[in-house]
């Protein structure tokens, strides 16, 4: 479970979907949270739980309690008091860049056909450490492609775990991060809000984190399981963690300022 996901005061919510693997949440105050099975955490508002599926399964519109480590769903209460707290935010450095080109070029991921267009654009702003260009090739690709996380979402957040990780200006350009999140408001899902809005800020998906790491053993599991994940969501994040690190200038003060 991510470090702060059930600190703080008691949250009330309602069971917002339920699928074979996982079943979402909206608390109160619209944040996301994600119950799935044993494994890597697969969203940063997501906990891993022992046991899979939840006993007396609950429906869309059951209530949800949060209070302290105590998790009540339906009629299910979960206790977390005991679970493994997991760090979801990335390390940004700038020193791994190398090492993010070297994953990326064992990845073979590309971007559908429906986003080649944008993720051309994205990346030659990467490249350029163009503020303006980022946001306007990131908004092109917002909410574009089907699914709980349009394919346009997925290559985003593959981005800017790179971004993040090796410290790049635009990751923490308020001219990039201000618009981008507002324009989440209309323009997707509200899974895949939730994801781009917890990206912008740097976490991510255990995946995820594996696969910008630097380690190429720890990269290549990352991938792994990511391919896994969905339709096409895994396979889109890794399109997008290839483009921006291929895309990373060599210079780590390339684009400063």
């Amino acid at each position: 479970m991510p470090l702060d996901l059930l600190d703080g005061p008691s949250r009330r919510g309602a069971v917002r979907s339920v699928f074979a693997g996982a079943v979402n949440i909206r608390l109160d105050a619209g944040d996301l949270l994600a119950l799935h099975g044993p494994g890597p955490l697969r969203a940063p508002f997501a906990l891993a739980l022992g046991r899979w599926p939840l006993p007396d399964v609950p429906g869309p519109g059951a209530p949800v309690v949060v209070s302290g480590t105590r998790l009540r769903v339906g009629g299910a209460v979960l206790e977390a008091a005991r679970a493994r707290r997991v760090v979801t935010r990335v390390t940004p450095e700038r020193a791994a860049r190398a090492g993010l080109a070297r994953a990326a070029s064992a990845l073979d991921d590309a971007p559908p056909p429906v986003l080649r267009g944008g993720a051309a654009r994205v990346a030659r702003a990467i490249a350029d450490g163009d503020p303006a260009a980022f946001l306007a090739a990131a908004l092109a690709l917002l909410g574009l492609g089907e699914g709980l996380t349009p394919s346009g979402d997925d290559l985003l957040c593959g981005a800017l775990a790179v971004l993040h990780r090796a410290a790049s200006p635009l990751a923490a350009d308020p001219r990039v991060i201000g618009p981008l999140a507002e324009a989440t408001r209309e323009r997707t899902t509200e899974v895949g809000r939730a994801f781009l809005l917890h990206a912008l800020g740097g976490r991510f998906a255990e995946p995820v984190l594996d696969v910008v790491s630097g380690d190429p053993p720890r990269a290549a599991r990352g991938a792994a399981l990511l391919r896994a994940l969905g339709a096409s969501s895994g396979a889109d994040t890794l399109a997008g963690v290839r483009l921006a690190a291929l895309a990373l200038p060599g210079d780590p003060g390339h684009g400063a300022g």
